[in-house]
This record gives structure tokens, C-alpha cells and sequence, in this order.
């Protein structure tokens, strides 16, 4: 039985010779079996394909997928095992051309890892590219102000950072058109028509319904117990975000941001960030110990709420893939970005130090990026020395001779996902384009990284991780809502931070300011908020007019899509015609 579940055929030319592509033949393999419900009685049967007895059923019955994932199975065997020739033209197109920036093998990436790897990979392409313009845009607003002169008080910079933001809308609009003619091309244009039951979704034992599209019986889960497990996350959340918050407050009085007359002030935690003290604000290497330690303790605290979001999740018992994991979404990006940019918010719009939040913000921004890039492409690649060189050792003290087979290897790996990818990408995105008048430089910094990034990623799906389960989507998903609404906030903090936060609104009206520069003058108050406010709202109704130019679907796909309606008519009526001769 096990054999039967491992077996694939045996070389590349046959295999690339078959009606069904890899990502194609894994689907197919997963569906049939994750159609299956194990009784209690009948679960010795997995004895037969090596499969350990689970240690307990949920309400009975458990998905036979469930039981060979979680136990460790054949099954990844079958939808793991590498076409290793598809697998390394990939792998050498991607890594060592500057395809990252023209065009990838995207055809190949769908055939072998499926829909919603190679949409991240798209998009990760389309984001580079456009990242160039605002870095380029950026790099000429740093290198060519005049001396003296920072992110506080340059006049070019309330126009560069209204300029990202516009870019952000644009990028997302286009993006948007781009993932719809990608789906068209994968023919998951109509996927949400027919997105399939979860096999993990439980309803109520004895409780059951008529489905309205297919007729057929099918589980029912009340929507008013989900809510309340929903209740019960959402407070959990809660509380773990105090704990993010009181770092936050720890984390600024040691950096010495506070000030006695602002909430949050810690006097204890303030002596050590004094002249002379060990955390002198003013020291050049010191004074990057406290944004440090808070980054690493994000990055701890966004680790374990990961799990505690899986769990979550799963308990509240989703029916399809879809509301899966648009709930998981709102879990870990509500999260991440109270963990991530509170303490931007606290300094942007509360202390109102600009020059406070661009050390804050550099601070943040090139530690994770760094991070990132450890834990992407320098620990993967000792990884997979290290787990080469033990194979061999492992080989010699057997007395075996030759490389162990791929499919052996591929059993001790963890399978790539694709979620932490778009959760740091995104945030990325928002570090780039909310706080742009702080970090002109962001988007260069961002382009730079995102292009280690790719090929880290590549990197590892091709030598440290599993072949992930192939997924058919239609575009990224709830990603694509996020992005949109980092944007539109853009607008709304870029306005805010020349107007409330920098001195950048006085170099371009200094008749609202008294001589000092210091305050308003008395009654001007209400015409700079009047314009602040009005500047903001010029550019909302810009951002609409770009997203309402530039159409979900290109001109060249609506044609198609017409073509195939039309076909589709004509041989319903063709259809009809010959039915009603034959009587």
C-alpha cells in the first residue's frame, strides 16, 4: 500500500512527456485523499502505508489528509518528490541571470511548484521593478540637498513623499490588472465559483444541509459559535498586544525619546539613556543597543504569536481556504503592524520628533532587513552544507557508496510556505511608503534587499525545503487588500508628518509661524490645518482617479473573455439546435 502512494514514474523525459503537469499530478494525488473521513474503527488501515495511529480524533472522525501530514506519512513522498530537471532550470534562470528584474520562468514555476508560488514570485518580480523609480527618485532628494539641510526642513521632500504615496496606488492598481491576466493565463480566472470545502472544516455531528449548487448533503457550523471563538482570539490578541506596547515604552525611555511631560515617561529606564550613561543617547554605537534588543523581541513575540494564530484559526473552524486564511491575515497583520509601527506612530504623531522618528524608523527598517537577509540566504545556505556534509558522513559509517536519493532527502525537510514571505513583504511596503518623508532612501534600501530576497527564496525551495503542496489561486489574496490600504494610509501620514510633525510646512509658509518658528501664529492655526487637510484630500481624489484609470482587467483580456463567453453561447445553442432535430 505504501508503494503505491510513493510510486512515481521514473525519469524526467517521461514525466515532462505527460498529459498532467507536477503541481498538477500533486493536486490530484492530495484532493483524492483529502476527500477520505477516517472513523475511529477503521484507522488501523493506515497502519498498512506506515502511518502511526493518531493520538486522538476530533468529534470522531478525522481527514485521512490530516493524519498522513501530521503523522509522518507517505504522502509527501508523492507530493514532494522533485522533478529534479524542471526543478534546477528554475533554479539557474532565477538565481544567476537578471531575470529578477525582466522576466522570470514563470510558466515552469506554475507547471512544477503551482498557482500561489509562482504568484508570489510574480509579484516579488513586478515589486522590483517598480521599486526602482522611487529609488532612484529618493537616492537624487538625499545626495542633492544642501548642506545643513535634513528630512525636517527640506522643501523637496513633502513632494517626494506625496510622490510615493501616488506610487503606491499606481503599483497597486497595475498589480491588480497584472494578477487578473495572470489568472486568466492559468485558468483561475472563476476560481472563488468553485473554491472547495476545507477538509479539516467540522460541522455539528447530525446537523446537515442541501447544498443550493451541487444538491448534495454537506456539514453545517453555526456562524454564531465561529464569532464567539472569534471573540475569544481577538482577546487574546488583545492581551499579547499589551505586552507588545509595554516593550515599546521600555524600548523608547532607553532610547531617550520620551520626554517627563509625555504618557509612557519611565523615569528608571530614562537614567540609562543620560549623557555618560551606558545607553547615551548621543553615542554613535550605544545608542543602538535598546532599538536592537526591542527588534529582536518583536521578532521573538511575532514567532510565537504565529503559532498561537495557527491554532486559533484552525479551532474557529473555517469552511473553505479562502476565509482560512483571510483570518489568519487579520490575526498576524494586526499584530505585526501594532508590534512594528506603533512605536512609529508614538514618535510620528505624538511626540512629533521627525528627526526622532528617521532614527527610529533606519533603526527598525535595516535591522530587519538584515534579519531578514540571515535568516533568507546565510542560515539556509549553512543549512544545507551542513545537511549535505552529515549525509555523507552518515553514508560512510553505513559502508554506502553514491549521493542518497533526492526523495529520501526531501522527507527530513520542512515544506516551504509562502505566508511569512508576504506577511515581511508587505510590512516592507509599509515601511517604504508610510513614513517616506522620514527615509527617502527606504525604496533603495527595500530594492536592494527584496533582490538577495528572490533568490534566497529560490534558494531554499530548490535545496532546504519540500516542495510545497500546489494551490490554485486566483491573485495573493487578502495581500492585495493590505497593500491597498498601506497606500491610501500613506497619504494620510505623509500629509500628516509635513503639516503636524516637521518643520516642512514653515519652509514653504513661513508667514503661518511666529519668528521663531517655533508655533503658529494666534488664528493661522485654522488655515494650516484647513490646508494640510486639503492637500491630503487633493491627493485622495488623485489616488481614486488612478485606480479608476487603470482597469482591473487590460483591454486585451476583456476581448478574450468576450471571445470565450461568446464561444461558450454558441455552442449552448448549437447544442440546443441539435437536440430539438433529433426529436
Amino acid at each position: 500500500m505504501k508503494k503505491e502512494y510513493t510510486k512515481d514514474i521514473e525519469d524526467d523525459k517521461t514525466r515532462q512527456e505527460s498529459f498532467f503537469t507536477a503541481a498538477e499530478r500533486a493536486e490530484i494525488v492530495y484532493f483524492m485523499i483529502s476527500t477520505v473521513q477516517l472513523n475511529e474503527e477503521d484507522v488501523e488501515f493506515v497502519a498498512d502505508i506506515g502511518v502511526k495511529k493518531p493520538k486522538r480524533f476530533l468529534k470522531k472522525e478525522l481527514p485521512m489528509i490530516k493524519i498522513l501530514e501530521g503523522e509522518g506519512g507517505g504522502i509527501e513522498a508523492t507530493l514532494a518528490y522533485p522533478y529534479t530537471k524542471v526543478k534546477h532550470n528554475i533554479f539557474h534562470s532565477t538565481m544567476w541571470t537578471f531575470a529578477t528584474l525582466n522576466k522570470l520562468p514563470i510558466n515552469n514555476m506554475r507547471d512544477y511548484y503551482g498557482e500561489e508560488v509562482t504568484y508570489y514570485f510574480a509579484w516579488m518580480q513586478f515589486y522590483c521593478s517598480w521599486l526602482l523609480v522611487p529609488a532612484v527618485v529618493g537616492l537624487g532628494v538625499y545626495f542633492l540637498r544642501h548642506q545643513g539641510i535634513t528630512v525636517d526642513n527640506n522643501p523637496v521632500v513633502p513632494f517626494f513623499s506625496l510622490f510615493v504615496a501616488l506610487w503606491a496606488v499606481t503599483f497597486t492598481s497595475f498589480w491588480r490588472q497584472k494578477a487578473n491576466s495572470l489568472a486568466w493565463k492559468f485558468g483561475t480566472y472563476n476560481l472563488e465559483d468553485t473554491e472547495e470545502v476545507r477538509p479539516e472544516f467540522r460541522g455539528i455531528p447530525g446537523k446537515e444541509r442541501v447544498s443550493p449548487v451541487t444538491g448534495k448533503k454537506e456539514p453545517v457550523y453555526p456562524y454564531y459559535r465561529r464569532y464567539a471563538k472569534c471573540l475569544v482570539s481577538a482577546t487574546a490578541t488583545g492581551a499579547l498586544l499589551l505586552v507588545a506596547v509595554a516593550v515599546m515604552f521600555c524600548s523608547l525611555n532607553l532610547q531617550g525619546y520620551i520626554k517627563p511631560e509625555h504618557f509612557g515617561w519611565i523615569e528608571e529606564l530614562q537614567e540609562w539613556s543620560a549623557p555618560g550613561a551606558i545607553l547615551d543617547k548621543n553615542s554613535a554605537y550605544m545608542s543602538y543597543i535598546p532599538v536592537c534588543l526591542h527588534a529582536i523581541v518583536i521578532a521573538l513575540m511575532n514567532s510565537n504569536y504565529r503559532k498561537l494564530a495557527e491554532k486559533l484559526t484552525e479551532w474557529e473552524n473555517w469552511r473553505t481556504d479562502r476565509e482560512f486564511e483571510f483570518a489568519l491575515v487579520v490575526k498576524r497583520l494586526c499584530f505585526e503592524f501594532c508590534d512594528c509601527f506603533l512605536p512609529l506612530f508614538y514618535i510620528a504623531f505624538y511626540t512629533l520628533d521627525i528627526m526622532a522618528l528617521r532614527s527610529e524608523l533606519v533603526s527598525l527598517f535595516m535591522f530587519d532587513q538584515i534579519r531578514r537577509t540571515m535568516l533568507e540566504a546565510v542560515i539556509p545556505f549553512f543549512v544545507y552544507r551542513g545537511r549535505r556534509n552529515l549525509e555523507k558522513v552518515a553514508a560512510k559509517k553505513e559502508g554506502l557508496t553514491g549521493e542518497t536519493p533526492e526523495v529520501i532527502r526531501l522527507l527530513s525537510k520542512e515544506e516551504y510556505e509562502s505566508f511569512d514571505d508576504y506577511l515581511e513583504m508587505v510590512m516592507q511596503f509599509g515601511y517604504v511608503t508610510l513614513f517616506a518623508s522620514a527615509m527617502p532612501l527606504a525604496a533603495l534600501c527595500a530594492l536592494v534587499s527584496n533582490l538577495v530576497e528572490l533568490r534566497s527564496d529560490i534558494f531554499k525551495m530548490t535545496w532546504v525545503m519540500q516542495r510545497p503542496q500546489p494551490r490554485r489561486v486566483k491573485d495573493l489574496g487578502p495581500w492585495q487588500g493590505v497593500m491597498v490600504g498601506f497606500a491610501v494610509l500613506s497619504i494620510v501620514t505623509n500629509s500628516m508628518l509635513f503639516g503636524f510633525s516637521s518643520h516642512q510646512m514653515m519652509v514653504w509658509f513661513p508667514e503661518f509661524f511666529n519668528e521663531m518658528g517655533t508655533r503658529l501664529k494666534a488664528g493661522e492655526a485654522r488655515y494650516a490645518v484647513a490646508f494640510v487637510f486639503g492637500v491630503e484630500h487633493l491627493v485622495m481624489i488623485m489616488a481614486l482617479l488612478i485606480r479608476w484609470l487603470v482597469p482591473p482587467v487590460a483591454e486585451k483580456m476583456q476581448y478574450e473573455i468576450m471571445a470565450e463567453r461568446y464561444e461558450n453561447t454558441q455552442l449552448f445553442l448549437n447544442e440546443r439546435m441539435g437536440k430539438k432535430k433529433t426529436q
